[in-house]
């Protein structure tokens, strides 16, 4: 009896196969007492390693299938004695996102069609496939607005959002998570207003990607400075002479844009003695102070343009009365010449004005009475 293979194996003769020899037997009755080579069947192990694969996340489908056959006896029991018997998408890992993808075969999924081995241990190392993260770059620039000062309040708010995988990484992807009002910038007066976020403000909402590297790009609210009109009219003061100082200061201002700037935004540097017109005779005195003598303190304006309207301290004359006596001379007749001359000056307003103020431009005879005979000699 010859065998290889896991069965029974019976030698194949018959009583009919023997002959008596012996003459003293006229029958020998032969009972034939079956046997046989019996080869049993053996168990193997065998190790079913499951493929598997790393991918950088890209947004495209990746896959991996198979595995890997180890026998414990790789020359009686090969691949092909198991037969895999499971559902084909059991026999693949499919993924997009970023994670691990099994396949969902194990030990059942398996026949044995080597009948040599009545069992087949089988162990599976699990492996899989593994989508990793990927990091990427966005560039947050903040929006920026300009406007010229109205004393309004002016905001920007809000900001471009540019990826370096703008297929795959999208401005949805990036969730703002700082306060509110430091994504506005507000402002009335001049000056560069920002937002105040940066990156930490943000929050990476796909997973697909382990880090975002932000870089915040910089602008603001500018509120840019105007020119305004100013009219500085210098005050005046009209006075009859009187003899006494007067004096006159001050000035009107009028301004272009009288609800932003105003007399307070226009500070007098000069000097004080500039600033007042002094007087006591007749005529008109100015102040000295001009367009130069005046300091903008509004930085909302980057010029004003100052008109200086002159005006005047003026003392005007006023009139007065004199009395002018002729001196007068009674003599007797002697046959002698008598003279008399001068006169007596009588001023209404003595203290203002005396007899050194009325000057005589006649003749200097008219001046002098003269005679000789008895008679009145009145001066011309």
């Amino acid at each position: 009896a010859t065998g290889v293979e896991v069965g029974k194996y019976g030698m194949t003769f018959t009583k009919e196969s023997f002959e008596n020899l012996n003459k003293n037997f006229s029958a020998v009755n032969i009972t034939i007492v079956e046997d046989s080579l019996e080869i049993t069947p053996i168990t193997v192990d065998v190790t079913i390693t499951k493929h598997g694969l790393t991918e950088a996340y890209d947004g495209e489908t990746h896959s991996v299938s198979g595995y890997d056959f180890v026998s414990s006896n790789p020359e009686l029991f090969k691949r092909d004695d198991l037969k895999f018997i499971g559902e084909v998408s059991d026999s693949i890992a499919t993924g997009v996102e970023v994670g691990k993808y099994g396949m969902k075969f194990d030990e059942n999924s398996f026949e044995n069609l080597n009948k040599n081995f009545s069992a087949v241990n089988i162990t599976i190392v699990e492996d899989s496939l593994e989508i990793t993260p990927i990091t990427v770059d966005v560039t947050i620039t903040k929006h920026s607005l300009t406007e010229a000062y109205d004393g309004e309040t002016h905001t920007v708010s809000g900001y471009d959002f540019v990826s370096s995988n703008p297929e795959l990484f999208k401005r949805d992807d990036l969730k703002f998570i700082g306060e509110v009002s430091d994504s506005i910038a507000t402002g009335v007066e001049v000056g560069k207003y920002g937002m105040k976020f940066d990156e930490n403000s943000f929050e990476n909402l796909n997973h697909n990607f382990s880090a975002v590297n932000i870089t915040i790009v910089e602008d603001s609210l500018e509120i840019t400075p105007i020119t305004v009109d100013v009219t500085i009219t210098k005050h005046g003061l009209t006075e009859a002479y009187d003899g006494e100082t007067h004096t006159v200061s001050g000035y009107d201002f009028l301004s272009s844009n009288p609800e932003l700037f105003k007399r307070d935004d226009l500070k007098f540097i000069g000097e004080v003695s500039d600033s007042i017109a002094t007087g006591v005779e007749v005529g008109k005195y100015g102040m000295k102070f001009d367009e130069n003598s005046f300091e903008n303190l509004n930085k909302n304006f980057s010029a004003v343009n100052i008109t200086i309207v002159e005006d005047s301290l003026e003392i005007t004359p006023i009139t007065v009365d004199v009395t002018i006596t002729k001196h007068s001379l009674t003599e007797a007749y002697d046959g002698e010449t008598h003279t008399v001359s001068g006169y007596d000056f009588v001023s209404s307003n003595p203290e203002l004005f005396k007899r050194d103020d009325l000057k005589f431009i006649g003749e200097v005879s008219d001046s002098i009475a003269t005679g000789v005979e008895v008679g009145k000699y009145g001066m011309k």
